[in-house]
């Protein structure tokens, strides 16, 4: 069974991008704040983790993991614009976990690895 897991926003290193995301402040430390989606390492990781390891996770597949946690669906995405003061955070949306979208991909896949 698959599943995948949000990758979270993690700053590892001093970059003007970075900076600008607002990942990390005027000294080159990031800044954690797992409630923003801004998360160390170790908080980033701890979701694929989950998904590779949970007993919970065993008999399901399809799903979609944020926090440690099968994500809610969110009905009304908004987008994530990063460098701002605010930054909306998403659950898994409709079009990701839609079957026949899915099988879209899964054809097109195919095809462009035959080409």
């Amino acid at each position: 069974m698959v599943s995948l897991a949000r990758p979270d926003t993690i700053a590892m290193n001093f970059s003007p991008a970075n900076f600008a995301m607002g990942l990390i402040d005027e000294s080159g430390r990031p800044i954690i704040d797992p409630e923003r989606e801004k998360k160390t390492a170790q908080q980033g990781a701890s979701t694929t983790v989950f998904a590779a390891t949970s007993p919970l996770l065993a008999d399901i597949g399809g799903v979609y993991l944020r926090n440690n946690d099968i994500s809610a669906l969110d009905e009304d995405p908004q987008p994530i614009v990063f460098g701002t003061e605010e930054v909306i955070t998403t659950d898994v949306v409709a079009y990701a976990v839609d079957p026949e979208s899915a099988q879209r991909l899964w054809d097109l896949s195919e095809q462009l690895i035959k080409a």
